[in-house]
Formats: C-alpha cells, sequence, structure tokens
C-alpha cells in the first residue's frame, strides 16, 4: 500500500492498518480512474494481483520494517493467494507453452544426465584442486622458477623429439 494512498485516507502508520483499509486499497486498485478520481476501466488481473501481493508482502516481511509495520495478527484475506483475490487465472489448468516432443527432450536430458553424474563429480574435483593450486601458488615464494637452460644442440633437438611425440592442443583443434 502506498504511503501517499493511506496518508490521503488519515492513516499515518503501518500499524493502523487493518482488513477494511487493505479492503479498500484493493478496490481502489481495481479500476483505473481519471485525474478527478472518476472511474473510467478496470484494472487488469495482472494488476490486482500486485496490489494484492503488497498488502501479502507487508505482513510476510514485517520484521524487516524498523517501528512501523502492519499489525502481526493481521492477515490477508484469510491467507488466500494474491492471484486469488485478485481473481486472476494461476495456470494451473495448462501450460501456455506446448511442452517440447519427446525427441527432442529425451535426448537432452539423457545428455544432462550424463554431465551431472559421469562428469560432474571429477569437475567438481578438479575445480577443487585447481583453487588449491592456485592459493598454494600465491603463497609459495619459489613458485616463479628462472627458466631452464639447455647444455648443447643436442638437448635441443631431444626437447623437441620429445614434445612432438605429446599431443597439442592449440587454438586450431577448438575450432
Amino acid at each position: 500500500m502506498k504511503r501517499a494512498w493511506l496518508g490521503k485516507r488519515g492513516v499515518p502508520s503501518l500499524h493502523q492498518v487493518d482488513t477494511q483499509i487493505r479492503e479498500a486499497y484493493l478496490a481502489h486498485r481495481r479500476y483505473v480512474r481519471d485525474e478527478h478520481g472518476t472511474v473510467v476501466g478496470g484494472n487488469s488481473p495482472g494488476t490486482r494481483r500486485a496490489s494484492a501481493q503488497v498488502a501479502v508482502d507487508l505482513v510476510s516481511y514485517s520484521e524487516l520494517f524498523g517501528v512501523d509495520r502492519v499489525p502481526a495478527d493481521l492477515r490477508p484475506w484469510g491467507g488466500a493467494t494474491a492471484s486469488a483475490v485478485a481473481e486472476k487465472p494461476s495456470g494451473r489448468t495448462e501450460n501456455k507453452t506446448q511442452p517440447v516432443q519427446d525427441q527432442i527432450s529425451q535426448p537432452l536430458l539423457a545428455a544432462a544426465l550424463y554431465l551431472v553424474s559421469t562428469l560432474g563429480p571429477h569437475a567438481v574435483a578438479l575445480a577443487g584442486e585447481a583453487q588449491q593450486a592456485s592459493v598454494d601458488q600465491q603463497f609459495e615464494p619459489t613458485a616463479v622458477l628462472a627458466p631452464r637452460t639447455q647444455r648443447s644442440d643436442r638437448d635441443v633437438l631431444n626437447l623437441l623429439t620429445q614434445r612432438a611425440k605429446t599431443p597439442h592442443i592449440g587454438p586450431a583443434n577448438f575450432c
């Protein structure tokens, strides 16, 4: 409920909000009014629901308010949902979006299950190791070592031969 709306009705404190004030606020928000307060149309169920949700939230989150809060025993509309109070269809009868076809969802779910059950534990372990290695490296003064030098051309040739046998994953492999 807006403070300005409450103030115009002589309600200076949230503690004075009661069932009648809640109902009056919802009735006020049910309609679209012109600058003179004359009803010119009705608000949508979504707008009415948002207005009802304000009253529900004032009770649900009253402990977050300092001194000025709604009475602790206030139960908006007997605990009904804001959607029910606003007469807004909740969509529980049927989904607006059609379900995904089985030939699409089954492979997708199978792949997701594989990733979570088979690869997931390894990914968690690797992430933990990487984090630990990163932390260890930050605190190790010898983490930055001097580059090794090769004594001769033969050592360089041996090193290159060894490296050529090792699989290399470079940028070209990710295309």
